[in-house]
């Protein structure tokens, strides 16, 4: 996982197309029993949006060149026709280079998408591997950002410091320290949930103990990274994730708390009282050991008048008038247009330097794929997150079952504070974390075709027949 560019980033997509090509036509041993209509809702969503965004690029009229200097108006690049346009009375994208270069990870992504719903929504158990992947993942992020942090580095390991000075707010394999703390709040509320699921599985099962302190080991670990990386919506979006996970599962949380004493050799509350009491100690000293980091970046927040907010709030007004200009239609300007375009329209803007990024994903997006691409990923996200929360308040007897619940909410949560988080920040422009949206989409999705639980099979069946992430 990373945010990588040019040759870097290449790795990652032919693997995402591959795997998602390979989801799809692999039989999955399984025929869907119900949840057919949400599938087809799912299918004919993610086939308009492919079709949109490859149209779109087709149909470019403008290809996108950088210079060295600026070319005219103090625009550093230029925008040079394309010859003959297949439909030049229709909309087409205003820069086709770069509508290539976001369709190579967007349509891999959305195929990611189909394939991961179509074997999860057969093959629930799936989905909890790649929960267990995505939280091993985003613990090992936190790990090699924490070291870096510990010994100083200078740079990510496959950057050069003196070439990109620039980046000096990296962490781990992310050139953005914000950009990695949404990964990792990501991996964090996942864990959240395999931890808490991996308890109610302890106390019905009596087995399984040490396995589930592993997760809350990586929950702590996440939990430094995100402290530790700097970001200052990153920290505030850690402080949500918790909150909502307490508040969604504050049943299963007092229901473990109650009977967890059972697990200790005396059975004694006061033991139990007294680990517990200990781990929250450890959880909050280990996130004030970076209080220094923390104040220094609220510090320099306050000091500079939280000039960052500012120039966001500028970004977006520019966004707005690029949205006014009748050139923008219900499709947009196109995918990756936003970049190329957006010093034509800033000239009265107080910004400095080259906006790469609008830093609000919704706002960008909408500007780039118009109304229909805008409401075709709400489409995706929205129905989604109705697919987790309907699942996660079903009621167990004819529903999933708690530990199953716990995964549903955690995995809402994920999806919710990285989408709030978008909102000052570029996450989604990033492959790696597209892509890992994609997957938990896929896996939510994948929720339509869950099957009852059957009052007629013991319990252990029941329990894996309905194991979803």
């Amino acid at each position: 996982m990373g945010s990588y560019y040019g040759e870097y980033r290449w790795p990652l997509l032919y693997v995402s197309l591959a795997a998602g090509i390979m989801l799809t036509i692999v039989p999955t041993g399984a025929r869907l029993k119900r949840g057919r209509l949400g599938m087809v809702v799912l299918a004919l969503s993610l086939l308009a949006l492919a079709a949109q965004g490859i149209w779109m690029w087709w149909n470019a009229r403008w290809d996108f060149v950088q210079q060295s200097t600026a070319v005219s108006g103090g625009v550093p690049w230029s925008m040079l026709p394309v010859e003959n346009v297949p439909f030049p009375d229709m909309p087409g994208a205003a820069a086709k280079n770069e509508a290539w270069d976001r369709l190579t990870y967007i349509c891999p992504a959305l195929l990611l998408i189909w394939g991961v719903a179509r074997w999860v929504s057969r093959k629930p158990a799936l989905g909890i591997w790649i929960c267990q992947t995505v939280f091993v993942t985003g613990a090992l992020v936190a790990v090699l950002g924490l070291a870096m942090r510990w010994t100083n580095a200078e740079a990510a390991y496959w950057m050069s410091a003196e070439e990109h000075s620039q980046y000096n707010l990296f962490f781990a394999t992310f050139r953005s320290p914000a950009i990695a703390t949404v990964y990792m709040n990501i991996a964090l509320a996942l864990g959240l949930s395999l931890f808490l699921r991996a308890l109610c599985g302890v106390l019905r099962d009596r087995r399984g103990l040490g396995f589930s302190m592993l997760y809350l080991v990586g929950v702590v670990v996440l939990f430094n990274g995100v402290m530790g990386a700097g970001s200052k919506a990153g920290m505030v979006m850690a402080g949500i994730t918790l909150i909502l996970w307490i508040v969604m599962n504050w049943r299963a949380l007092w229901d473990v708390l109650k009977q967890s004493a059972s697990l200790l050799p005396s059975g004694s509350p006061l033991e139990r009282n007294l680990l517990f009491g200990a781990v929250a100690l450890i959880l909050i000293l280990s996130g004030l050991s970076w209080a220094e980091t923390t104040v220094v970046r609220w510090q320099d927040a306050m000091e500079s008048d939280y000039q960052t907010l500012d120039a966001r709030s500028a970004i977006n007004t520019v966004q707005i008038k690029m949205m006014k200009d009748p050139d923008w239609g219900v499709l947009g300007f196109g995918p990756g247009s936003f970049h190329p375009l957006f010093p034509y329209y800033s000239h009265n803007a107080e910004l400095k330097g080259i906006v790469v990024y609008a830093h609000n994903d919704h706002f960008q997006t909408l500007v780039e794929w118009g109304w229909v691409g805008f409401v075709l990923f709400v489409v995706l996200i929205a129905g989604a997150c109705l697919v987790l929360l309907s699942h996660s308040y079903a009621a167990e007897k004819g529903g999933l079952s708690r530990r199953g619940r716990v995964m549903q909410r955690g995995m809402f949560i994920a999806i919710l504070v990285s989408l709030i988080h978008a909102c000052v920040d570029f996450p989604y422009q990033i492959e790696s974390i597209a892509i890992t949206l994609a997957v938990l989409l896929g896996v939510a999705w994948g929720g339509v075709g869950y099957g009852r639980r059957s009052s007629k099979k013991p319990k252990t069946e029941q329990e894996e027949e309905v194991v979803p992430a």
